[in-house]
């Protein structure tokens, strides 16, 4: 398999089969990420191709140096701010993107799962813009690094690993208040 450095090469020499292959790849997780962070996912689906045409019209100033995702995703990251920008009246739908149950799962454990999503949901309504695109970096393509994620923010790193934790921290607080316990779950 090649890696994205060379399908880039490939692409820049005018090989166009290879962008299908770094569209392939990505497709997936820019798309979860823009899920995460418009709730549409109508409009997660138009921001996501809007992000390949950008980046494939662009490809020329990615800069080798930085990994191909982080610049990707540095891409999905602007697209979506600016379509929350031009659509500030617009209301937002939730999706679930969470779990895919079958028809064999109890309703107890649904239940559960229900609830945690929900307590999860009201949690990171309380977290700033920054700290909330952290979450969603950090879970929605599981190879970024915490450096990834701050050359994606415009952060240093060692913030991005500082406020990763202090969310955790602040998780367990906010389940704490809410419920008198320590959460038997985590992030």
């Amino acid at each position: 398999m090649k890696t994205d450095l060379e399908l880039v090469q490939l692409v820049l020499d005018g090989e166009m089969s290879a962008y299908n292959d770094l569209l392939f790849r990505y497709e997936a997780p820019i798309y979860k990420f823009v899920a995460n962070i418009i709730k549409s996912e109508d409009i997660a689906k138009d921001i996501s191709q809007e992000v390949f045409i950008a980046a494939y019209y662009k490809l020329y100033t990615y800069n080798k140096k930085n990994k191909f995702s982080s610049w990707l995703f540095k891409i999905a990251m602007n697209k979506s701010i600016d379509y929350m920008r031009k659509n500030r009246n617009i209301q937002q739908v939730d999706i679930e993107t969470a779990a895919i149950f079958d028809k064999s799962i109890s309703p107890e454990l649904y239940a559960e799962y229900k609830e945690v999503k929900k307590n999860l949901e009201d949690f990171i309504e309380t977290l700033s813009k920054t700290e909330k695109h952290i979450l969603i970096l950090r879970y929605s393509y599981e190879d970024l690094t915490f450096n990834d994620i701050g050359q994606i923010l415009n952060i240093n790193d060692s913030t991005v690993k500082y406020k990763y934790y202090k969310i955790y921290d602040k998780y367990k607080k906010y389940i704490s208040d809410k419920k008198g316990v320590t959460p038997s779950y985590e992030l």
